[in-house]
């Protein structure tokens, strides 16, 4: 039996070094939270992070190909935060959550839970997207309080 949970969320966007940004998860008892969009039509790069400092059990990520696509992967990663500002905006290399997600089809989502690290997690592409773009957004589901 499925339990229904309610949503309650509040989310805090904050710029950091070059323009970067991250996701402050601070959930409410129970629901699910984001999306949190990490990428956004991008062919390469690394995208936004999320701050798990509040406790998030699991999350999901979508990875979305787009149209025309016929190669491409995302790698998921984490890393604690930066010791200087307390933010998820480390600079260093951060560790691989798993294998990359690699390409599967033009216009399909791909899926992928993980147990959610302590802290800091991201998307970065992997291996360039072509000849189009991916989207990869994110939802967290709290630990039970």
């Amino acid at each position: 039996m499925r339990k229904l949970l309610l949503v309650v969320a509040m989310l805090l966007m904050v710029a950091g070094p070059a323009s970067a940004q991250y996701w402050n998860v601070n959930p409410g008892p129970g629901g699910n939270l984001g999306p949190w969009p990490l990428l956004t039509d991008v062919a390469t790069g690394t995208g936004e992070s999320v701050d798990c400092k509040n406790g998030l059990d699991f999350i999901q990520f979508y990875v979305i190909w787009g149209s025309g696509t016929s190669a491409g992967a995302v790698q998921l990663e984490t890393s604690d935060v930066d010791a200087s500002t307390g933010r998820c905006t480390y600079t260093g290399r951060w560790a691989p959550l798993g294998v990359p997600i690699a390409w599967s089809a033009a216009s399909k989502t791909d899926w992928q839970q993980i147990l959610a690290p302590s802290r800091c997690v991201r998307a970065r592409v992997s291996t360039a997207v072509v000849p189009g773009t991916v989207r990869v957004r994110a939802y967290g589901i709290p630990r039970a309080r």
